[in-house]
């Protein structure tokens, strides 16, 4: 819980509220337990609502101060593309104000994202869910032709002998890249990710979209975000973004081979000349390491709360919140 303003807030209580039940209310570090002056929680937390009321006065927050509140967010999706974010943020100002806060999301998306470096033209599919994404399908569409479908821009799914069973959808365009698997899926644990070149045109509007087909049929709308992509992992050679069971095979099944001689899927870095114990260790010495986009601000992982005074604060309206507050708050004072 963050003063994002510039000057001080002088507040008395909050309460935090998620209908969908996304609270871990025994990990919640209320003031109350950091021994903050004057701060009681109200009632028994629970997964809803935790809230907190200054008994004795009330607390001034100093721009660019934070409360550290805990692992208070706890999102488990049990579905692909379910949001998290229903969280709702209210708090009390010494004037007797009732305030909405800001809630800012911060952490990986539940969902299929494709990140594109703007600077680069560079295009990942990166399946930043906790839950296993059967893919058999894709398509990217950009209404300004901002894709590049050339040989040496778009690198399709079709074209990496790594991935079998993959169909480029017609003539890509400028307007439309997509892609089938004719044979069943691609199987993308969480946090792996595929690259597809260069397929974002070097100052071109950013106005992707992607939607993307599931191997039982379902159809779903993904993210597009806009952002630098992950840095290679030394071992990473089937550039899965993990160090894991492909990346040794490669190794083994090549040893001794000259770089030219690689396949198709050794795409990263690696040292000069035939494969030996230098990419041997670069595998064991990384087993398990994992390459992440950078984050993306919607629910997954954790949220901030903000405390923002400047046009937020609204006079003579009370919520039930508000009216627990002080009608709490002037029975403890009197």
């Amino acid at each position: 819980m963050s003063n994002l303003s510039g000057a001080g807030i002088d507040f008395d209580g909050y309460e935090i509220g998620s209908p969908g039940g996304f609270l871990d209310d025994g990990s919640w570090s209320s003031l109350q337990s950091q021994a903050e002056p004057g701060w009681q929680t109200i009632g028994a937390p629970s997964p809803n609502l935790v809230a907190e009321l200054n008994s004795g006065d009330s607390s001034v927050v100093s721009g660019g101060q934070s409360f550290d509140l805990g692992g208070l967010y706890s999102f488990n999706p049990s579905t692909l593309g379910e949001s998290g974010d229903d969280v709702t943020f209210q708090y009390s100002l010494a004037s007797g104000d009732v305030v909405d806060g800001i809630i800012q999301y911060e952490g990986n998306q539940n969902n299929l994202v494709l990140v594109v470096d703007p600077t680069t033209g560079d295009g990942v599919l990166h399946n930043q869910s906790q839950l296993v994404i059967d893919l058999d399908g894709y398509e990217v569409r950009s209404d300004a032709g901002s894709l590049q479908p050339g040989d040496g821009d778009w690198q399709s799914l079709e074209d990496n002998a790594g991935v079998a069973g993959w169909l480029e959808i017609g003539a890509p365009t400028a307007n439309l890249l997509g892609e089938l698997n004719s044979g069943g899926s691609t199987e993308l644990t969480s946090n792996t990710s595929i690259p597809l070149g260069n397929l974002f045109s070097l100052g071109g509007a950013q106005d992707l979209s992607l939607n993307f087909s599931l191997l039982d049929g379902t159809v779903m709308e993904g993210i597009v975000h806009y952002g630098d992509s992950p840095p290679p992992i030394a071992g990473d050679y089937d550039d899965s973004r993990e160090v894991a069971v492909d990346d040794l095979n490669l190794v083994l099944f090549n040893w001794d081979a000259p770089g030219a001689s690689l396949p198709s899927e050794w795409v990263n870095d690696r040292p000069a000349g035939n494969v030996g114990i230098n990419e041997l260790n670069g595998v064991l010495f990384n087993w398990g390491k994992t390459s992440s986009i950078a984050a993306v601000p919607e629910p997954a992982s954790g949220l901030l709360l903000a405390l923002v005074s400047c046009g937020m604060a609204f006079a003579g309206r009370r919520s039930a919140v508000g009216n627990r507050f002080h009608e709490e708050t002037a029975t403890s004072r009197s």
